[in-house]
């Protein structure tokens, strides 16, 4: 159980290295003289990063920590964490670029125009139905 202490320990502390950079950033677009326009594109892309950061934390960080607490309890099947834990796993590369997409519209409308689908998408909410 020593090992858990310490896993706790260093995510305890990435957590705190974690919160002490979102303060000083905001406090640093809180200070800046930047237009509304840029201080819009900074929210927004710090709001990206915040996303980011909790695609990890959700899909690997808490069911590592929950099947180190309900597998010593016996609180589970074995074999349903371990198949938590691998699919979790598996969507955690997919769910960032999803992310990423939502939130950058250049991304998001290159993308739509690859596929043909900016104009169906536009034609959709642009007709009205009678």
């Amino acid at each position: 159980m020593v090992w858990f202490s310490q896993f706790l320990f260093i995510m305890f502390l990435v957590i705190i290295t974690i919160v002490c950079c979102i303060h000083q950033i905001l406090r640093t677009l809180k200070r800046t003289v930047i237009s509304s326009n840029a201080r819009k594109l900074h929210s927004r892309m710090f709001n990206l990063l915040l996303l980011q950061l909790l695609n990890p934390v959700i899909f690997i960080y808490l069911p590592c920590i929950l099947s180190h607490i309900l597998i010593p309890m016996n609180a589970m099947n074995i074999d349903f964490i371990c198949t938590l834990i691998s699919s979790t796993y598996a969507v955690f590369p997919v769910v960032n670029p999803l992310i990423i997409l939502h939130y950058v519209k250049d991304y998001r409308m290159y993308l739509l125009r690859l596929f043909r689908l900016d104009k169906a998408l536009h034609h959709k909410f642009t007709t009205r139905s009678t």
